[in-house]
Formats: structure tokens, sequence, C-alpha cells
């Protein structure tokens, strides 16, 4: 606070020199919990999707995609020369509500597609082999259809 005697005293211990002082609102940043959220429910699922679709990406590309084409966390920057490159953002920076607000695109971008991607709160047992719910008509329904179809037609090992 500008009346403070912490600020006050600092004032007075630079008298005649040039100060420069900055006030910054301090954000909290996103929490542990939701980035293991991110990693752990949301990039596997969407890793998912991709498959789904014939592409393999690994978790560190579907972030790197996630990041760029989702949530919009590039930026353009002009090199020395004039010449525009686009670089890649990171979540790092975001706010725990920055953060939630960008789960929600990805949810939201993926429910576009027939996908759907749980909410933290939602709990699957380790190891369900049923995975996240389908959206009944989707092109995720009748791959999951063909996928149980091609189980049970696979020849058993003894």
């Amino acid at each position: 606070m500008a009346g403070s005697p912490a600020v006050q005293d600092f004032i007075r211990s630079h008298e005649g020199e040039k100060v420069r002082v900055t006030v910054d609102v301090v954000k909290h940043a996103r929490s542990l919990s939701q980035n293991a959220y991110y990693h752990g429910v949301v990039v596997p699922h969407i890793q998912r999707m991709f498959e789904d679709a014939g592409t393999t990406l690994s978790h560190d590309q579907v972030h790197e995609f996630l990041k760029m084409h989702v949530m919009k966390l590039h930026k353009v920057v002009l090199s020395p020369d004039g010449t525009p490159s686009v670089i890649g953002g990171s979540t790092t920076s975001l706010s725990k509500s920055e953060f939630s607000d960008k789960m929600a695109q990805i949810q939201q971008w993926a429910s576009e597609f027939g996908y759907y991607v749980p909410d933290p709160n939602e709990v699957y047992q380790a190891g369900d082999r049923a995975g996240p719910p389908v959206i009944e008509g989707s092109h995720q329904e009748r791959l999951a259809r063909e996928r149980t179809a091609n189980r049970s037609n696979r020849p058993r090992s003894l």
C-alpha cells in the first residue's frame, strides 16, 4: 500500500533518485490437482479421440495441440527480420479460474465431435475398461460398438 510504512521508508531511502514502483494483482496459479486432472484425464481422453480417428499422438503432442488449437495459448511474434512466427504458450501461467475456463473449452470442443471429457468430480475406477460415457449416436459410440464386436470375434487363447 502506498501509505504503508515500508513503502514510505523505501521512498525516503531513495530520496533524489528516480524510483519505479509496480503494483500487480497476485493471481493464484493453477493448482496441482487441476494439473493432475488435465494430464491424467483430459489429455488421455483427447488422445483416445485422435486414436479413434486413426491418428496416433503422444501425450506431449496432444498437450501441444490443445494449447495451440483449443486453448489458443500461442502467440505470434516478429523475428528480427520482421518474419512472423508462432510460438507456443504455457498453461503454467494460468490462474485457477483461467485454467478451469480452458478445461471447459476443451470439453466443449470434444463434444462437438461427439466425445465426452468428464468433469474433475466424476470418478472412474482404475482399470475400468469401459472407459468414459459415450454420447449416443456419435462417432465415438459407433467405434465403441466396433471395438466390442472385434473383441468378441477374436480367438481366445487357452
